[in-house]
């Protein structure tokens, strides 16, 4: 009696195990495919705590600070060698505008390489950049060998996401965009006012 009651709390055992793996499994599959709207992702990136799986996201960074994301491998045992990536920094012209350097007028594009306006650095398993501290106006200015730039109209341009991050697998099976908008820091508050009502 006791060996049946034995096998059965056993059969009964593997088959939660069982479930418990199949459930897990599901889950990593739907965090691996952004909620089963993407293909199984190869790699993904961190920021900060976060990680990063969708395809393509946005983030929201303050002039003037320096930025790391991890780059992360699915199946990477740690046993093999890192795997390799590529990074770039591009424009993204979701508005159009014009803008001049030294008198001549040029119009924003998308897909220009800005990586070397933000100073993108690029290690085994992440990578760093710098947001300019006057914003688009200074990316667009080291871009162009840090001449003076007119951006027409900037007051117009406060809300766009005019930059993009591009991520590459080692083999170009896989990427991941990150889309940035630029936030100016608050570094301090003044007042109209010389007395405070409350």
């Amino acid at each position: 009696m006791k060996q049946e009651t034995s096998k059965k709390v056993g059969k009964v055992l593997a088959i939660v195990l069982a479930v418990l793996l199949l459930a897990g499994a599901i889950g990593l599959i739907f965090a691996l495919t952004n909620g089963f709207t993407e293909d199984f992702k190869e790699f993904y990136l961190t920021f900060g705590d976060d990680k990063i799986m969708a395809q393509e996201s946005k983030r929201d960074l303050k002039n003037g600070e320096t930025y790391t994301f991890g780059v992360k491998y699915v199946l990477d045992t740690g046993i093999t060698e890192p795997k390799d990536y590529s990074v770039k920094i591009v424009s993204n012209a979701e508005k159009t505008f014009s803008y001049t350097v030294d008198g001549q007028t040029y119009a924003f594009k998308d897909g220009e390489d800005y990586s070397s306006a933000f100073s993108l650095k690029k290690d085994e398993g992440a990578f760093t950049f710098t947001i300019p501290k006057e914003g688009l106006t200074e990316a667009i200015s080291k871009h162009h060998s840090g001449k003076a730039v007119e951006v027409k109209n900037p007051d117009s341009l406060k809300d766009g996401y005019f930059f993009s991050v591009l991520v590459t697998s080692y083999n170009e099976k896989a990427s991941c965009t990150v889309r940035f908008k630029l936030l100016t820091s608050v570094t301090g508050v003044e007042f109209d006012q010389k007395e405070l009502l409350f």
